[in-house]
């Protein structure tokens, strides 16, 4: 019977390890399946920040596209603005200008009409002159002779 008394020992040692393994593998598993389930976890979290940040970012290249494109609407608003004041400008310089011009010739015409009468006049005095020297020289020639 010490054969038998060994073989029980060695099957309740075999038994008791076997206990002790399934026990360690089952305390592995739980650990394993609790990184596990850590790990969907944080993952999930990563997932859901990425997910956040790229909504934020979203929203962010939406505003500054529209920031952009009412900047670029007003750039051209004004720039139409300028164009059409500046043509406006130049449209009252030209009748202006016309303006000027048209009285400018008027000046002229009533200046060389005036030179005109200035030289009617001083030619008509110096006939008349002439004419007042020739009969007072006749005037003069016959009391002379």
């Amino acid at each position: 019977m010490p054969d038998e008394e060994l073989t029980i020992d060695v099957l309740k040692q075999t038994q008791a390890e076997n206990r002790y393994l399934k026990e360690t593998i089952a305390a592995m598993r739980d650990q394993m399946e609790r990184l596990q389930a850590e790990s969907i976890e944080k993952i999930q979290d990563a997932t859901a920040a990425a997910n956040d940040e790229i909504m934020q970012l979203r929203a962010a290249v939406t505003a500054q596209r529209e920031e952009l494109e009412r900047t670029a609407f007003e750039k051209g608003k004004s720039i139409q603005t300028a164009v059409a004041g500046a043509n406006d400008e130049i449209t009252q310089l030209r009748a202006a200008i016309a303006t000027l011009r048209d009285e400018l010739e008027q000046q002229a015409a009533i200046h060389r009409e005036l030179l005109q009468e200035q030289d009617r006049n001083a030619r008509d005095e110096a006939d008349h002159l002439k004419q007042m020297i020739q009969a007072l020289r006749t005037r003069l020639e016959e009391r002379v002779d």
